[in-house]
């Protein structure tokens, strides 16, 4: 039994795709908090992606659920006290052309358990925005997939996000593991 397990170590090991971007742990070193109720401005499109082939997170205002076009800024507020955050997509003179209010719960195990919506975020106890999901698909081997994103400010108050990417599979009892740490800045806009 220890051998097979040490065979599926070793297989997961050597199958395993690894992608993280260097710079994800300098940027949440000195971050800033959300304020209760405070509204922030940031470009739509993100002026650093440590994928320069493709970034993950091209518009802001998909990430929030956003999908008007025509959009140059996105507006959030986070209202940790009332359990939501206001997102809204401004237009080049900063009026608002669509707006989505998302839930905005306390990053708790219940909570995880209990909501099973993709529209919903998570807050930690340094009111980071957490977003997060995971998959299973059963077809010609199994795979399991877990998504999270981290979302705050960094030191001079632009949003970064940065995404981690689980992928497991195991394809006709060949293990294959992924994983991708990638971040992105989004400007903050006076």
């Amino acid at each position: 039994m220890k051998n097979i397990i040490l065979i599926i170590c070793i297989g997961l090991i050597v199958s395993s795709c690894i992608s993280i971007d260097s710079r994800s742990n300098d940027l949440s070193k000195n971050q800033q908090r959300f304020t209760e109720g405070k509204s922030y401005i940031f470009s739509i499109t993100p002026s650093y992606n440590s994928e320069k082939d493709r970034s993950p997170i091209e518009d802001l205002g998909r990430y929030f659920y956003l999908y008007k076009k025509g959009g140059k800024y996105v507006r959030i507020t986070p209202k940790f006290s009332s359990q939501e955050l206001i997102a809204e997509i401004l237009n080049e003179n900063k009026k608002v052309i669509d707006e989505r209010n998302l839930k905005l719960l306390s990053y708790l195990k219940e909570n995880l358990d209990k909501s099973r919506e993709s529209k919903t975020l998570y807050f930690n106890d340094k009111y980071e925005i957490l977003k997060k999901s995971n998959y299973s698909v059963a077809d010609l081997g199994q795979s399991w997939g877990y998504y999270t994103a981290l979302t705050f400010l960094d030191q001079n108050g632009n949003l970064v996000i940065t995404e981690k990417t689980t992928d497991l599979s195991l394809i006709f009892l060949i293990p294959v593991g992924g994983k991708t740490v990638s971040s992105n800045i989004f400007n903050k806009v006076e």
